[in-house]
């Protein structure tokens, strides 16, 4: 019975997560993932998108709208969100 310790039993009032997924209602990333996404996209309007390369990304732009589209894949409207703030970003510093 080693297989056990992997099995849990989340209660509806639990955050249940599976894959980086909260999957109660339906699934989508946590608050906290999304809202780290938008941090980096208003500091990378203010602040220009080099400043939040932290990991220094090749093309960042292509990175940002990746981890836009995981985000968007659960929840149209944070997608159009994100998006609109993505296009407010001056990419080129």
């Amino acid at each position: 019975m080693q297989g056990i310790g992997k099995v849990r039993i989340m209660r509806e009032h639990q955050r249940q997560r599976l894959a980086g997924l909260v999957v109660n209602a339906r699934p989508r990333v946590s608050r906290a993932e999304y809202d780290n996404l938008r941090a980096l996209l208003h500091n990378a309007r203010h602040h220009g998108a080099a400043s939040q390369n932290h990991a220094g990304n090749e093309d960042f732009r292509a990175h940002v709208l990746g981890r836009i589209a995981w985000v968007g894949a659960g929840d149209e409207v944070r997608r159009e969100r994100l998006l609109a703030m993505a296009a407010e970003v001056d990419w080129e510093n």
